[in-house]
């Protein structure tokens, strides 16, 4: 029996000793590994610890900072593991031209890529595809379903948060039917931002790297908990300060307009976020009155759901006449920046039209990046920005300019408009603020007072905010 009780105690010592090994490679700054790259070019430190952490293992999830280089990581691994033949690299429809322009820069070997930039389908004979997630139906997923894949890559993986989500069900599966995750013998995720609002959404993707340490039954409810677990299993994840203690901190602030310059636009907005809220609440009241009553319960939610669908159609309305309404405040404050000497600036809007007269005030000087922007554009765009003395300001939409570019020629950000999610205006600084920046970031996000105000509450309702858009 003790000899028993001496075997279980050392099998728990080294479990618990490999874990904390686990945990440790999942921070690593810094490898030996020798691992190709083309002449001229190198990996950082950090770049090489990730991509020795995703040798090792047949699923990883690469959640680094954004701006760390997650792009040459996966790339890396490709180079370090020749047996990666076939690769399928599933991105936003944004990031086509980037990710085929990055791995023609640091693919040692020369790969057959193919693009799915509309609903062209992949000749069987392509060994790097590059399809975006709005592709994954039709014959184009049909094609990509029938062939085996060494690597399967998702990058923005937490565009796959939502299990019910056709690209989800596409890209992991469910209910049964297999996805494309189901069809690679290795996976690769990539997301510097695993969980945009609640740990949930990060659930999803684990289950999928490993489905037997991430059972229904297993999964922590605390967050902290859940990171370490992830970590022991699949996820690396490092942050700027802890690889890139040179680079310059990012300074945020806060620059209030007046109210007056937007008057009518915001006591509107005020007085429609104050009826829908009152609105809502009586209704979530009436929910809870009718327990017991099946019909009348089913009739209350139904009632809660229509309220809540008016008030987010309402709210959007009134906040797009509140950021046309402070429009010429905006152009005033960043005309201010570049008159006192600013060389780049960078100015963040999610409205069209709003973009589109920033854009208009700067002319020649100005570049315009948006969601209808043509794909083989952008580089040449981002490009001017970062290259040309005589072009001082990028306009760019949130949603579409956010991620898979880089800023660095910028030092100083204006966000003229806000997002609901705050880690969409944590992509979009990171444009600025990552490798090849030298300067100190300064990002400023201009609000009209109140500064206090209401905004949705995830799954409904309202909550207060500090921040107005």
């Amino acid at each position: 029996m003790n000899a028993d009780h001496a075997t279980y105690c050392a099998f728990q010592e080294s479990v618990r000793v490999a874990q904390e090994e686990a945990v440790r490679r999942s921070r690593a700054t810094s490898s030996a590994l020798a691992i190709p790259a083309p002449p001229g070019l190198a990996y950082l430190p950090f770049q090489k610890a990730g991509i020795a952490y995703a040798l090792d293992r047949p699923a990883t999830l690469l959640a680094d900072e954004m701006g760390l280089g997650k792009t040459i990581q996966a790339l890396g691994l490709l180079n370090a593991d020749p047996s990666l033949q076939r690769v399928l690299v599933v991105c936003p429809a944004t990031l086509l031209a980037n990710w085929r322009r990055e791995a023609e820069k640091w693919l040692v070997r020369t790969p057959k890529i193919h693009v799915c930039d509309l609903d062209n389908t992949p000749p069987e004979d392509a060994s790097l595809v590059i399809v975006a997630y709005s592709r994954l139906r039709g014959p184009v997923l049909d094609i990509l379903m029938k062939l085996p894949w060494d690597l399967l890559i998702a990058d923005e993986a937490h565009y796959a948060k939502n299990p019910d989500a056709l690209r989800t069900r596409a890209l992991l599966g469910a209910r049964g039917q297999p996805g494309l995750a189901q069809r690679a013998r290795r996976l690769l995720f990539l997301t510097g931002t695993p969980m945009l609002n609640r740990p949930s959404e990060l659930v999803t993707l684990l289950r999928a790297l490993d489905p037997v340490a991430f059972v229904r039954s297993r999964i922590p409810v605390n967050p902290t908990a859940l990171q370490q677990l992830a970590r022991r299993t699949v996820m690396v994840r490092r942050l700027k300060s802890d690889v890139l203690p040179e680079l310059p901190p990012k300074r945020r602030s806060i620059v209030v307009l007046e109210k007056s310059l937007a008057e009518t636009a915001v006591s509107e907005e005020r007085r429609v976020l104050l009826r829908h809220a009152e609105e809502i609440r009586a209704r979530r009241q009436a929910c809870q009155a009718s327990v017991g009553s099946d019909a009348a319960y089913n009739e209350a939610v139904r009632r809660l759901r229509e309220a809540r669908f008016c008030a987010q159609g309402e709210i959007f309305r009134a906040r797009h006449r509140v950021a046309l309404a402070k429009l010429p405040a905006v152009i005033d404050h960043a005309s201010a920046i570049l008159d006192e000497g600013v060389r780049k600036l960078v100015i963040w809007a999610h409205h069209r039209d709003v973009l589109d007269s920033i854009a208009a005030q700067y002319g020649t000087r100005a570049v315009l990046l948006t969601g209808d922007t043509p794909i083989m554009e952008r580089d040449a765009i981002v490009a001017r920005f970062q290259t040309d003395p005589e072009c001082h300001v990028f306009v760019g939409s949130l949603r579409a300019a956010g991620q898979g570019i880089t800023l660095t020629a910028a030092a100083h950000a204006v966000f003229a408009e806000l997002d609901w999610t705050p880690a969409i205006m944590t992509q979009a600084e990171d444009r600025c603020h990552r490798i090849g920046q030298r300067e100190s970031l300064l990002v400023q996000h201009l609000a009209l007072r109140p500064v206090v105000d209401f905004l949705p509450r995830p799954g409904g309702g309202l909550k207060i905010s500090a921040l107005r858009a």
